[in-house]
């Protein structure tokens, strides 16, 4: 029998919970803030202020909405520090914005999808996708290896991302997979 992994210390499950939601923690405070500066200055006060609060945290129960419960005080201790210094969101705007936040589905969720959406392209477009955004080939170039025209490699892109964000929507919504 396989059990569930479980960190040795209070400390690895920590960063592991971290890790794995601190884009989405990042995402949350950089919506809400539009200083990039500032942003990250809360954003690092925000990890500071999990790990001290981390004994409060209910083992199993979902850490990114906790983070994000956290994240959103430290960025309504930002907006009330800043004052009139600057132009700042209401509170009303800050709790609109994270609630929709709240609403979306998580970065993990947007990259099973579409990791499960590019497994159903053709894999002439797969191969495409892979050279442009894993081996980091620039369109001209592919467009001069492959023989094709670069509007027409435009063309295909548009329509391969087109296909892509469809097949998202309707895999995170629930409606049938097909590309």
């Amino acid at each position: 029998m396989n059990e569930p992994y479980k960190p040795v210390t209070r400390e690895a499950e920590f960063l592991r919970l971290l890790a794995t939601h601190d884009a989405q923690i990042a995402a949350c405070v950089h919506a809400l803030i539009p200083l990039w500066n500032d942003a990250e200055d809360v954003l690092q006060d925000t990890r500071t202020r999990l790990w001290e609060q981390f004994d409060q945290f209910e083992p199993g129960s979902n850490f990114a909405a906790w983070a994000r419960t956290v994240a959103r005080y430290q960025v309504r201790g930002y907006y009330t520090q800043q004052g009139r210094e600057r132009m700042t969101f209401s509170p009303e705007v800050v709790e609109a914005i994270s609630a929709r936040i709240d609403s979306e589905p998580d970065a993990g969720e947007y990259s099973e999808a579409l990791v499960h959406c590019v497994r159903l392209l053709s894999k002439k477009h797969q191969l495409l996708l892979h050279q442009h955004y894993t081996q980091g080939m620039k369109l001209p170039e592919i467009a001069e290896l492959s023989g094709r025209s670069l509007s027409g490699l435009y063309s295909t892109f548009t329509r391969i991302r087109g296909q892509l964000l469809g097949c998202v929507r309707r895999r995170l919504s629930g409606e049938s997979e097909q590309s």
